[in-house]
């Protein structure tokens, strides 16, 4: 019997190795990747996308110190400076926070749900939320007087309260935000500039915010407003489903 070639046996074997290494390869198991949310301690929220960590309060300088270091806490500390206390944040995993209503927030298909885990974790219980926060998209326009601020998308929220308080919140890409109360029929606009009366005027598919010398035209998308009979329920069909 004529032996094989030594090199013909080399590469039997490099070609065996090579098959061997792709069926381990293809059974190897996937690591999961980690969410970027952590809990650490009791009552602190860390975000490792961000370097930031969260208490009850909002944004932790502190805790913030502790879990990601010095250099962390000045970036955050600088970033802080002259800006209103955090009364809403949000993570790197979707999960938003209001600090006022002690509620955290998971967002599905457009609708806020309410994460019990997170929110038993940073506020020490879990708060029956007023009811689902439901959000929209649509396209605003903010003037003052002939002066054009914005153009472009923002989003509608409604929340509704048990005690019988609607708001109404648009929400602007710079950060602007607007929220409108309907208090016994009567519309006002709160922000950094105070509350002021509103007037409301019902367009179809837009609705027409009217105070001081501004004016706020939204347009959700893919849904009109329905002629109703007051201001109050024109909004209504601005913002939820018909």
């Amino acid at each position: 019997m004529k032996a094989r070639p030594h090199n013909v046996c080399l590469t039997a074997l490099a070609g065996a190795a090579a098959v061997t290494a792709g069926l381990l390869a293809t059974h190897a198991p996937v690591e999961a990747r980690p969410d970027p949310v952590s809990m650490p301690g009791s009552g602190v929220i860390c975000d490792q996308a961000s370097q930031t960590c969260y208490d009850r309060d909002g944004v932790s300088l502190p805790h913030t110190r502790t879990y990601f270091g010095p250099q962390a806490e000045r970036r955050l500390w600088s970033g802080l400076i002259g800006r209103p206390p955090s009364r809403e944040f949000s993570l790197s995993n979707g999960t938003v926070c209001d600090v006022r209503e002690e509620t955290c927030w998971s967002d599905g298909n457009g609708r806020r749900r309410l994460d019990r885990e997170m929110t038993r974790e940073l506020f020490g219980k879990v708060t029956r939320p007023d009811r689902e926060i439901t959000t929209y998209s649509g396209r605003c326009t903010l003037a003052r007087g002939a002066n054009l601020m914005h153009d472009g998308t923002c989003s509608l929220r409604l929340v509704e309260r048990r005690d019988g308080v609607t708001r109404y919140v648009v929400n602007l890409p710079d950060e602007r935000r607007f929220v409108f109360s309907d208090r016994s029929d009567r519309l006002q606009v709160t922000d950094a500039t105070g509350s002021w009366p509103v007037t409301y005027i019902d367009h179809g598919y837009t609705g027409v915010f009217r105070w001081r010398d501004m004016t706020l035209v939204a347009t959700r998308a893919n849904s009109g407003l329905g002629r109703s009979r007051n201001a109050s329920e024109g909004i209504g069909e601005l913002f939820k489903d018909r």
